[in-house]
């Protein structure tokens, strides 16, 4: 079984968080503005159930940062413990290992 440290994968994964976090906030204050611009329209009585519907979105990717948020910092408090302590990295690459996590990783040659 190899033990191979794992950590450099956690922080990747800690990163994509990020993007992705960033990524849904951009989209979130574009849809914002569309309602803005919507609802100063002219024409803002006829678009109510698609505002409604942008909202409803907003409220979902809000959430959806909200949760991908706290598994950031978790999976960040991780990252850190195995940077202090040599066998607490060593205990979450075995664990890794037990629950098959990066398993199809293919080794750099």
């Amino acid at each position: 079984m190899s033990t191979e440290s794992k950590t450099y994968r956690l922080i990747e994964m800690s990163e994509s968080m990020q993007e992705s976090i960033n990524n849904i906030l951009q989209i979130v204050d574009e849809q914002r503005e569309l309602v803005k611009i919507v609802t100063a329209s002219d024409a803002a009585k006829k678009f109510e159930k698609f505002i409604e519907g942008i909202n409803e979105q907003i409220d979902n990717f809000n959430a959806q940062v909200r949760t991908l948020t706290t598994k950031k910092q978790s999976l960040d408090k991780v990252i850190s413990a195995c940077a202090d302590n040599d066998e607490t990295e060593k205990y979450v690459t075995l664990l890794l290992s037990a629950l098959g996590v990066f398993e199809n990783d293919v080794p750099a040659n």
